[in-house]
């Protein structure tokens, strides 16, 4: 989206997340495109997941025990997609016995959301956007799970509820 301010390389974490992901040289490189031309010419595989985030900051909420995220959150990629813009949202990551969990609420615009909660395992999905819901309710179950592989675990998608939504606005939003 245009009219999104654009992720400030300078005092964004950006370029040292980058270069602890890919390396200084490629990170270095990949700034330099992006200082120059706006935007990376070859776009590194490792840097190629579902949300790259290239600012996010976070405070410890003592009463809720998670990690809450303050401020509009940067988008570097989605998958190869360059974004480096920042939207207004929310992301919590809750730290709990039973595991971890993590919510994202995004809303690239007024009323559009899309909302992702994570826990052992399981994905739950739901948006403002019908279109993706369609695409999420048409997806065949077994095309729902995914290999996680070394670095992450076997997960599945489902959608998920509006009423979680509106829960997690009240709880996170409407303080």
């Amino acid at each position: 989206k245009p009219n999104l301010r654009t992720i400030d390389l300078i005092n964004s974490t950006y370029e040292y997340s980058l270069r602890e992901l890919v390396g200084l040289k490629q990170a270095d490189k990949m700034i330099s495109d992006l200082t120059i031309q706006g935007k990376v010419k070859k776009f590194p595989e490792g840097l190629e997941t579902s949300f790259y985030f290239g600012d996010i900051r976070f405070r410890w909420d003592f009463n809720k025990k998670a990690y809450v995220s303050y401020g509009d959150i940067g988008i570097a990629n989605i998958k190869k997609k360059q974004v480096m813009r920042y939207v207004k949202g929310k992301i919590v990551i809750f730290k709990r016995v039973t595991g971890d969990e993590i919510s994202i609420f995004l809303e690239p615009e007024e009323d559009e959301y899309y909302f992702f909660n994570y826990k052992r395992g399981l994905m739950q999905v739901f948006s403002s956007n019908e279109e993706f819901n369609t695409i999420i309710l048409e997806t065949k179950k077994d095309d729902t799970k995914f290999k996680g592989g070394k670095e992450v675990e076997d997960y599945q998608f489902m959608m998920g509820s509006k009423t979680f939504v509106t829960a997690f606005r009240r709880s996170f939003f409407e303080q």
